[in-house]
């Protein structure tokens, strides 16, 4: 995703597009016999410490309470 969109999160917190990256990946689990041949997962990629949208608390929080789906 790239250009000036935004996407809006609450009514006081948008976040711009190209702090994002969207990857198509191959999913885990059951799902038939393409399943680790085809892309069928999605990860959003998005780097939460240089965010120049978030203030330093908003930028805490997300890494104290989301820290176990964080990398």
């Amino acid at each position: 995703m790239q250009g000036k969109s935004v996407i809006k999160i609450t009514n006081s917190l948008t976040l711009p597009s190209r702090e994002l990256k969207f990857v198509a990946t191959t999913g885990s689990g059951p799902g038939g016999q393409h399943v680790n041949r085809v892309a069928t997962k999605i990860v959003l990629l998005w780097d939460v410490a240089s965010s120049k949208s978030l203030t330093l608390a908003q930028s805490q929080k997300i890494k104290r309470e989301l820290s176990t789906r964080i990398n």
